[in-house]
């Protein structure tokens, strides 16, 4: 590692997004570097490892240059943004004259991607594997040991739910709904996957966020998808084995409750899951998308 030098993440301030990049930010602080982590409320509030000090800014970061709490940590020499505060980094790093790396959750959208039928990022472009962390959210454990359902699904009825589960045999929480008030069999959570480490099966829509949460945290997962983009994700889940299909017009209280059930005792697909969170670990980790955050401090420092 190069001499220490100070970089600057700008972050959105939704789960699915920080995480990821905020994975990135402790690695660099643990390497040495000074880290500046500006995001909105309620993710201000984070805890984060290798002295990597969280900054409260607005949503889209464009108030970020002018905070003297930034100023206070001294210049910066690299600014790693996202596609929603693009506009922001590189409006600072035009005034700082710095470098500015954009961080994509996911494939970056555009003529060198097709997915899922085909991947080619080139040369300039790192893959690392989902974040398990996060605890803005507070801890959520189980009252009791009923199996535990967690449904990350916007669209799924919740009269359905509650037709189907018994709360005397599960356990259901709902991970990213405040629509409703908290009916007796429901606990109703803060946005996020605070639940997944003792839920036993994960109702999901069959977006990447669910996906890449259910494969870290080894859970099944029962998909009940809306866009065509989440069928194809779903038909993908289950052809590999991790989890199950369950197509909306043929949802009703009772298949709901014989995929989840069924799901639940599968251990085959739990021995898949394990397969490819292994997999998964060894395709990319923190490691080798900090060496690339670091080639670029270098870099810079090479061409001043």
């Amino acid at each position: 590692m190069g001499p220490s030098r100070h970089v600057l993440f700008l972050s959105r301030p939704d789960a699915d997004h920080l995480y990821p990049s905020l994975v990135l930010a402790e690695e660099l602080g643990r390497r040495g570097h000074r880290v500046t982590f500006a995001t909105a409320d309620p993710f201000a509030d984070e805890e984060a490892a290798g002295d990597v000090v969280l900054l409260r800014c607005g949503r889209d970061g464009h108030a970020v240059g002018e905070l003297p709490a930034l100023a206070a940590r001294g210049p910066v020499d690299l600014v790693v943004c996202e596609p929603a505060t693009r506009d922001a980094a590189l409006g600072l790093g035009v005034e700082w004259g710095v470098r500015v790396v954009v961080a994509h959750a996911q494939l970056p959208a555009g003529g060198a991607v097709a997915w899922p039928a085909e991947r080619f990022l080139g040369t300039r472009a790192v893959y690392v594997r989902p974040g398990g962390r996060g605890t803005v959210h507070g801890e959520w454990v189980p009252s009791d040991p009923r199996p535990v359902l967690l449904v990350a699904h916007d669209d799924l009825p919740v009269a359905t739910l509650l037709a189907a589960f018994d709360p005397a045999d599960w356990q259901v929480v709902l991970a990213d709904t405040g629509r409703l008030a908290d009916p007796p069999p429901v606990a109703v959570l803060t946005p996020g996957f605070t639940a997944l480490a003792h839920a036993d099966v994960l109702l999901s829509d069959g977006g990447l966020p669910g996906i890449a949460a259910a494969v870290h945290g080894s859970t099944p997962t029962v998909l009940v998808p809306n866009t065509p983009e989440e069928h194809r994700n779903a038909a993908r889940v289950a052809g590999l084995g991790l989890g199950v299909l369950l197509p909306k017009a043929d949802l009703t209280p009772a298949s709901l409750l014989r995929a989840v059930s069924r799901l639940g005792v599968d251990e085959v697909v739990r021995a898949a899951l394990r397969r490819a969170r292994s997999l998964v670990a060894l395709a990319g980790a923190p490691e080798p998308a900090v060496d690339a955050l670091e080639g670029e401090l270098a870099a810079a420092v090479r061409a001043a």
